[in-house]
Order: structure tokens, then sequence, then C-alpha cells
């Protein structure tokens, strides 16, 4: 059996990713290190033997607060906090999953979890749900504040809760006869005082006979303890914990009980150097505190060369601190953050250091440190703590400091992206208008549009979002050339989305401009791999082959493996749209790998969607329904409603393939449904050309002819089938269903059909390219075949 352990604490709930952190460090024995200047040594040597690549080590070791921003693999992932903490999360459990494996069991024991940071309580509930199948025992010590805060902690299968009541009057005399011990005869009264006066608690009850200790009722400078009678009588015992505490700290020297005082604003984790700062005679009376039971000392340390300290129960750390003079903490705290501040480690510290500078009377500083604590949480999509110290920020600033307030928005706005509250959301983007309207700033008023921007488009409101875009394309100050790079690019999106695209090959000439000219790699990269899904939509193959290889370059370059995975995708699309089902599902299964590798679920659900394509032009009905289906759920925790639209589509296809015509129809239904609402008519045709199939299947004519009506309506209206995943299966199934009907409309939808084939096929210059493209997708065989 192996073992791994760690603990919580309240000092470091601050601090992202801890609780994991401490489990690792414990496993490689680096605690006595923690914080060297070589510690990323130490880590990678170990870690790169378990994960098997250098890169795997360092990403784990940068979100447990290491620094490895400098390696390629971490710097690839710059700018996308989930992708990081995903894929780190999936190395932290490549090596629990490889100790499982090498024994029995394995026991990961972990204490006083209710001060967890949330990211660590994130992957422990990850790692029931997903790996619920390995010999894996979560052993979890904490205190009913953790199910406040995760009120289903306990609920997964084969979790069992122990809930630890007062000790029973039996209990509690044993207890206290235990703690006596030492004494050559244990008093009745004095077992029975002890006992009944701590009311079950068992602390309370060790703090009694501490204090007895303290006061000289029980003498125990020898091996065997002596009792002091005439002490033991005039002593009142407390009725109260916080009582007994504090008349064991009354007992404590003058010097001693200043030390632990001081300690006490330091925190209920502290270190010998920071109580030094306060004091430099505090020091020597640590090892007596230690003696007392009072506070204890931690096998590793956050700062270097410095020995870290705990208090031995909140309790303590709550007495000895508010017992400290107000003018005493406050001018403590102040020197305690301006020393922190000058620190190695300071800044994985900068919660600690806010947390002082707001005690010792700083706002403005205090403010600071919230704010780049807060940045740095948000960079390891620890999105609580962010939130938290953004809250924190916010209550300091004075309300005329628009520009302060701006830009803690913004950084709000940064961490609401990568959750899934979309309220949260729109409500920060609603403050950052309002701050930018107040302030009249035109520069900050294209923020805020283009935030609004990047909120509907990824709601799947492109219409919505192509207006914002265009309004913050009009508020970007001339020089802000970034600003206005981002507003043309995501106008450009839109329209793309909207299957604009005479439009929006003018938007992209703009956009690609501005990228270059502000010599932005990575939005141009974007911008041309965007321009690719444009140059698909029109049914030209090769030029979108040629602006996805060349984002792909530039995404390489930029090591930015986020947007490989996803140009690779767009690439295996290519493939599969041209008939090279093979080689589309080998690319569509290696960008799908690396997606999950990086940690981009929601490309995931599109790559499902596209596989299910794949296996459907395959006549694997059953395994594109698979894939299909893992699609829909996914999307649907994301949140992306255009790509749930397409999923539905792809899910309906696979039932209908399988005999489920009902089922199917309230797919297709619904993603017309869907897409309708989004305002994407090309591709809600695709769906009406779904329920075409389905209803000529079940031999409804006059149902096909009704969608083959409407389909009519809506091009007469100007919905082309530009921008559609299979475009040619509308005017297939239009043709069907006329045909079917023996209308006379069939003959011209037939032709014209053949006529967009033919254009398109005419696009690919290789001609076995061509033919494959004509014969191997079994919907442009009907048409060229004109078989119903």
């Amino acid at each position: 059996m192996t073992r791994l352990d760690a603990q919580a604490t309240e000092g470091r709930r601050g601090q992202p990713y801890g609780l994991l952190r401490d489990l690792f460090m414990r496993h490689l024995g680096l605690d006595a290190r923690n914080g060297a200047g070589d510690l990323r040594a130490a880590w990678l040597q170990p870690a790169q033997q378990v994960l098997g690549e250098r890169g795997s080590a360092a990403v784990l070791g940068h979100l447990l607060g290491l620094n490895f921003s400098l390696e390629p693999e971490v710097h690839a992932l710059r700018g996308d906090a989930r992708a990081l903490r995903d894929r780190a999360f999936f190395h932290a459990m490549q090596w629990l999953t490889q100790l499982a494996s090498t024994g029995p069991a394995l026991v990961l024991a972990l204490d006083d979890i209710h001060w967890a940071d949330d990211g660590s309580l994130d992957f422990f509930e990850a790692l029931q749900r997903s790996h619920a199948e390995l010999p894996v025992l979560l052993l979890n010590l904490a205190r009913p504040l953790l199910l406040e805060r995760r009120p289903l902690w306990c609920s997964a299968p084969g979790a069992r809760r122990i809930d630890l009541a007062p000790l029973d009057a039996g209990a509690s005399q044993s207890l206290s006869l235990a703690l006596l011990q030492l004494l050559p005869e244990v008093p009745f009264q004095l077992a029975q005082q002890v006992a009944h006066g701590a009311e079950g608690n068992p602390f309370f009850m060790e703090e009694l006979v501490n204090m007895l200790i303290d006061q000289g009722a029980i003498d125990v400078s020898s091996e065997r303890w002596t009792l002091v009678p005439e002490r033991l009588t005039t002593l009142q015992l407390p009725t109260t914990l916080e009582g007994v505490l504090q008349a064991r700290l009354s007992a404590l020297p003058q010097d001693r009980r200043r030390a632990l005082q001081l300690a006490s604003v330091v925190g209920a984790v502290f270190w010998d150097q920071a109580l030094q700062v306060l004091d430099a005679a505090a020091v020597g009376g640590l090892d007596e505190l230690v003696n007392r039971a009072l506070i204890q000392g931690r096998p590793d340390s956050r700062l270097v060369g410095s020995s870290e300290y705990e208090f031995r129960h909140h309790s303590v750390h709550r007495v000895a601190y508010v017992n400290l003079l107000k003018r005493v903490r406050t001018v403590a705290h102040g020197l305690l953050a301006q020393w922190l501040s000058q620190q190695p480690a300071a800044a994985a510290l900068q919660d600690q250091i806010a947390e002082h500078f707001e005690r010792g009377g700083e706002p403005r500083l205090a403010c600071e440190a919230w704010s780049r604590a807060a940045q740095s949480a948000q960079a390891c999509f620890a999105n609580a703590e962010a939130l938290g110290h953004l809250a924190r920020a916010w209550a300091l600033t004075d309300e005329t400091d628009l520009t302060r307030r701006l830009e803690l928005t913004q950084l709000k706005l940064k961490v609401c992206d990568s959750l899934a509250d979309r309220g949260l959301f729109a409500q920060s983007i609603q403050t950052l208008a309002q701050l930018a309207e107040a302030l009249g700033d035109p520069g900050w008023r294209s923020e805020a549009a283009a935030w609004q921007a990047s909120f509907e488009f990824h709601g799947g409101h492109a219409v919505a979002a192509l207006a914002c875009a265009q309004r913050a394309a009009e508020l970007a100050p001339a020089a802000d050339i970034e600003r206005a790079a981002r507003a043309r690019s995501q106008a450009f999106f839109a329209l793309v989305r909207l299957g604009h695209l005479a439009p929006a090959a003018e938007a992209f000439e703009l956009a690609l401009a501005l990228a270059r000219q502000g010599g932005h790699r990575q939005l141009e990269a974007t911008i041309v791999n965007e321009q690719g899904n444009l140059e698909q939509g029109r049914g030209d193959v090769n030029a979108a082959t040629a602006h996805w290889q060349q984002a792909l370059a530039i995404h390489r370059e930029q090591g930015h493996g986020v947007n490989v995975s996803g140009t690779l995708c767009n690439l295996a699309f290519a493939a599969m749209s041209i008939g090279d089902f093979d080689a589309a599902r080998a690319q569509f299964e290696e960008a799908r790998g690396l997606s999950e590798r990086v940690g981009q679920a929601q490309i995931v659900g599109i790559i499902d969607i596209n596989l299910g394509l794949v296996f459907l032009h395959q006549e694997d009905a059953h395994q594109a329904l698979v894939c299909a289906s893992r699609a829909l759920q996914q999307l649907l925790r994301q949140g992306d409603r255009w790509a749930q639209a397409a999923a539905l589509r792809v899910v309906g296809r696979a039932e209908l393939a399988l005999g489920q015509g009902a089922a199917a129809r309230q797919r297709f239904v619904a993603s017309r449904d869907l897409f309708d609402e989004l305002q994407l008519g090309h591709l809600a045709l695709e769906a009406i050309a779904a329920l075409i199939d389905e209803a000529l299947q079940r031999g409804d004519v006059a149902a096909a002819a009704q969608h083959a009506q409407d389909i009519e309506q809506r091009q007469q209206a100007g919905v082309g089938i530009e921008g559609a995943d299979e475009p040619m299966r509308i005017g297939l199934a239009q043709w069907r269903a006329w045909a079917a009907a023996s209308d006379p409309r069939a003959p011209a939808a037939l032709a014209q059909a053949q006529s967009d084939l033919q254009a398109r096929a005419q696009r690919l210059v290789d001609p076995a390219q061509r033919q494959r493209f004509l014969q191997a997708v079994a919907a442009h065989r009907d048409i060229m075949q004109g078989v119903c």
C-alpha cells in the first residue's frame, strides 16, 4: 500500500492548488526546500521520470507554483488558464494512476481540507468522478465547514461519511485518565473536572491539562508528574475553551506571551524570520512555545532559509491575536507587508502581502497586492481565489478612481471568460461599460463593446456579436492598433459564422492588416485560420487548406498547443469534405488527443461532432451515435449553443440510420429551431434537409415536400448554402422530396445541385482528388447519378 499525506491550513487557503502542491512535495521529499531556487531542478528530475516528458513535468510544476513560465510547454499555454489547469490535472492524475497501479492500493490522506483551496478540491472531486475504478482510498479529515462549501462532497458512489460526535461520559473519563496518566495517582475529582468541564471536546480537555501545568498545579519537571495541592485548590477552571486558552496565555512569561502574540500577527502559519522583523528577541522563545504545545513546526517552508511554524489550533491563534493591542497590530502588519514584499518568493505570497497591507492601514498598497494576487490566480485557473482577491481590491478603491476600477473589472472579465457563469460575465461587462461611459474614454468604451461581442459570439448569437464588434471597431482610437485589430477580427468571425461571405472577405483583409501592423502574430494566425473556414464554406477546399496550413505554422512557431489542435481539426474537416475518410478520422483523432491534453473541452466536443460525421460516411451509425452523443453532452456543459445545434443534427442522423426515426425527428426540429434562434439560417437548412430524409424514410411524402418548400422559401429570402457543414445534402434532399411528390420542380432542383457540385469540384486542382470528391462522398455520388 502506498500512502500520500497532505494538509491544508487556514493561512494557505488563498494559495492556488496549495493542498495539491503539499501532496506532491511531500511525496517527493522536497518539503524542506520548498521555495528554494533549485527546487525547479529538484522537481523536474523525478516528475519527468514519472510523466515521461520534461514539458509535462513543467506544466504540472507550474500549476503548483514553481514558475516554469520559460519552458516551451508552459509558454505555449500562456493566456489560456483553463488549458493550463486541465493539462496539469491530466498529468497529476497520470501520476496518481501510476502509483495506484504499483501496489494493492493508494491512500491519499488529506487533513483539514475544510481550509483547502477550491482548485485542489476541484482536482480531488474530478479524481473521484473520472477514476472511480482505481484502487484509491481518499481519506479526508474536515470540519462541517467543508460541506457548507461542497455539499455534494460525500455523495460519490462508495463514499462514506463518519461524523465525530462529542465524547460520551465514558470516553471522556478514559481520555481524562490518559491525559493525566503520568501522575502516580489520579484524584477522582480532578479526572471528573477535566472530563466533564470540556463537554466531550478532546482538544478542550487537553488544554485544561496544559493549563494546570502552566499554572503550576501539576509539576512536570521530573519523569513522573506531581500534584501541587495548594495550587490546585486555588484554581478556578474556566468553563469555555477560549477561557482556558486565555488563562494559558496569561500564565506565560511576558516575553513569551509577546512572542506568541506577534507571531499571531504573521498568521496562523508564520516564519521565524518574519517574527524577527517584529521583535529580534521573540525568536528565542519559539522552542518553549513548541514545548508548551501552543505552536508546532512544519516540515516545509514557502520562504527560503526560514523555518515555518503554525499555531497548534486556530483557537490559539485567534485568542493570541485579539489580546494584542490594536495599535501594535497595525504597525506589525505594515512591517510584515514590507518585509514579505522583499522576499524572493513574494510573487507567490501576494495574498498574504495584501492582507498585511490592508490590516496595516495601507489601502492603496493593499489594493495593488490584491490585484497581483488575483492576476496570479487567474493565470492558473484558480477562479474562486481570483474573484475573492478582486472583491477585496475593489472594496479598497476610491469610487472616483475609475481607471483602477476599470482595470479590476477587466481582470474580472478574464476570470469570467473561463467560467460557465454567463450571468456573472454579463454583469461584469455591464459594469465595465458603465465605468467606461463615466470616464468617457473611447478606448475603454471600445474594450467594453469588444467584451460584449465575445460574450455574444461564444453564446451562439452571431448577429449581436457582429453589432458589438462593429461598435468596438468604431470606438477604438486610431493609435490603438491592438484594440482595432481585435475588434475587426471579431467582426470577421461573426460574419463567417453568419455565412455572409462577401463582407467577411473584406473584413478579413482589414483585420489581417491591422494584426500584422501591430505585430500580433497569434491574432494573425487566428484570423488566417478563420479565413480558411470562410474558403471551406465557399467550397474551395484547396484555398481553405492553404490558409489552415499557414495558420498552423504560426501556431507552432508561437508554441500555442491549444490553437494547433483547433487548426488540425480544420485540416481533418477538409480531408472529410473531399471523401478521404480514413485520413480525416486519423487527423481528427490526433487533434482530439491534443485537445484533451491541453484541456480544450469545447474543441473536443466539436471534434466529436465531426468524428460522428466521418463514421456516418463510413456507414458505422453506432459509433457515430456514440461520438455525437458524447459531443452533445460536452457542449451542453460548455454552453456553446451553436455547436449544440450541430451536435443535435448529427445525433439525429445517427439515430435515423439506426431506425430510430421518432427520436431523430425531435433532434432535427431542435437543431433547426436553435439555428433559427441564433439566426444561422444556412445551418438551419441542413437540419431541414435531415427532416426531409426522415419524412421520406417513413413514407410521409407530403411532410417531405413541405420541408422542401420551406427550404425554397428561405433561399428565396436570401439564405444560401455557403458555410454549411455538408451543403450538397441540402439540394439533394430537396430534389428527392420533389421527385417523391412528382413535383415539376424536381428536374430543376437536380440540375441546380449538379451544377453547384461541379462548381465545387472544379476548384480542386488535383484530378484524383476531384474524382474522390465526386464519388467517395455518398451525397455527391447520388447527385451525379441522380439517385433517389
